[in-house]
């Protein structure tokens, strides 16, 4: 005996095909809901020598978080959503600069440099005082100071050189 499948009707493709597109559906409303971004990158010099300058910090103001420029003073942000944003580079010993109204577009790259400009730190006048160490003579008074110390240390007592042959050393 041979068995053959049954004929599907046009009908039950139709539904099947009309499933599978109602299936769909909501995926493609989570596509939609992804904003779109983009980045921002560029490079960090010396505004002097214009020279690429390593281990800046970068902020885009108003978002969490930083990038550091690398040993060519590269660096570039993770993905923002599009929009005009606010950059900020700051090192000890160069004066902070600010690019403004910078555009990101969708799935771009914003190329720009930042120039730092040298700013000396100026310090206060530090005085330093400190008194003499007092002069440890007794072989129990090095011993004191020895179990004392943060350190191991070690020494003669003036007692000890006194009693040897070179006690004028």
């Amino acid at each position: 005996m041979i068995h053959s499948r049954p004929r599907r009707s046009a009908a039950f493709a139709g539904a099947a095909l009309i499933a599978l597109i109602a299936g769909l559906a909501p995926l493609e409303g989570l596509a939609q809901a992804v904003p779109a971004t983009g980045r921002i990158a560029g490079r960090v010099v010396d505004q002097s020598t214009g020279r690429p300058m390593a281990s800046v910090r970068i902020a885009v103001v108003g978002k969490a978080g930083v990038v550091e420029s690398d040993l060519d003073g590269r660096f570039r942000t993770p993905p923002l959503e599009v929009g005009t944003y606010n950059v900020r580079a700051a090192l000890i010993g160069f004066k902070p600069v600010q690019l403004d109204s910078i555009k990101v577009t969708a799935g771009q790259t914003t190329a720009v440099t930042l120039a730092l400009e040298v700013a000396p730190v100026q310090l206060e006048e530090l005085t330093v005082a400190s008194d003499a160490p007092k002069r440890i003579s007794s072989s129990a008074g090095l011993l004191a100071a020895q179990q004392n110390a943060m350190a191991v240390v070690d020494g003669i007592s003036a007692e000890t050189i006194s009693r040897t042959a070179d006690s004028d050393a």
